[in-house]
């Protein structure tokens, strides 16, 4: 497995197992495939402060259950957000989902931006 292959939010979820060369290979413990993919995102939710807010912002990655995402507001584990996610293909169109979701995971990043990880508590294409 190579540093690319690590999820964006910087954790490395692997076990270890030995190949028929007698090698150690890493292998993810996830169920879901993660699509690391900076699809737009417009997300809206109550920051730490309790002020509303609305972003435009690409998704770090994302599967059938979660995502992870970064933005410039604090939030804390237990917070509900909406995104509008737009997922694109190579010829320019795509589907659009609307999504619901229980933030899991708060991450502050030095770079001012907080790393959220997000389960995802429905969706609807719209």
């Amino acid at each position: 497995m190579e540093a690319s292959d690590a999820t964006l939010s910087g954790e490395i979820d692997l076990r270890w197992q030995i190949d028929a060369d007698v090698q150690r290979v890493a292998v993810e413990r996830r169920a879901k495939i993660r699509i690391r993919r900076p699809f737009a995102a417009r997300v809206r939710g109550v920051d730490i402060h309790g002020r509303d807010f609305q972003l435009d912002v690409g998704l770090e990655n994302i599967s059938s259950r979660g995502l992870y995402l970064r933005i410039p507001r604090t939030l804390k584990s237990g917070d509900d957000l909406n995104l509008l996610v737009q997922f694109s293909n190579p010829s320019g169109d795509g589907a659009t989902a609307s999504l619901r979701g229980r933030v899991l995971r708060v991450e502050p990043g030095a770079d001012g931006l907080t790393g959220i990880a997000l389960a995802i508590q429905s969706y609807e294409f719209v």
